[in-house]
């Protein structure tokens, strides 16, 4: 009975694993919406930067233009890295990516935070001047 447990553990384990990777991949299946949530993260410090012309925000967008390289870098890397190796390596993968991911999107959050918090006279007099 024990080795019975046994294998199914191992089995499940083995599964799991291979969803994993499986998942890790998906994360890199669609470059086209991927560089497109670059292009539109870069929309919020850059207009804020138009708006108010502090330097802050032209910091910000250096910041985030350093990690999109870095994650255009990593997307570039995988695919050109063998399918059974990058498999393989699947949780490296995951976290080159999370590293990438989360910066870029920490930046955007705090590009808005502090356009809102800073300056928000002038988004409010430019909404209602678009209306």
């Amino acid at each position: 009975m024990s080795s019975n447990v046994n294998a199914s553990d191992i089995e499940n384990s083995e599964i799991r694993e291979e969803i994993h990777r499986d998942l890790v991949e998906t994360l890199f299946g669609t470059p086209g919406s991927f560089a497109a949530g670059l292009v539109g993260g870069m929309i919020a410090p850059v207009s804020a930067w138009l708006m108010t012309r502090h330097d802050v925000y032209l910091v910000l967008t250096a910041i985030m233009a350093c990690f999109a390289a870095y994650r255009l870098y990593v997307l570039y890397a995988h695919t050109k890295t063998p399918v059974d190796v990058r498999r393989g390596d699947a949780q490296l993968w995951e976290i080159r990516y999370a590293i990438g991911g989360v910066g870029f999107m920490t930046a955007v959050g705090l590009s808005v935070a502090i356009l809102f918090s800073e300056h928000h006279d002038e988004i409010g007099a430019i909404t209602a001047s678009s209306l």
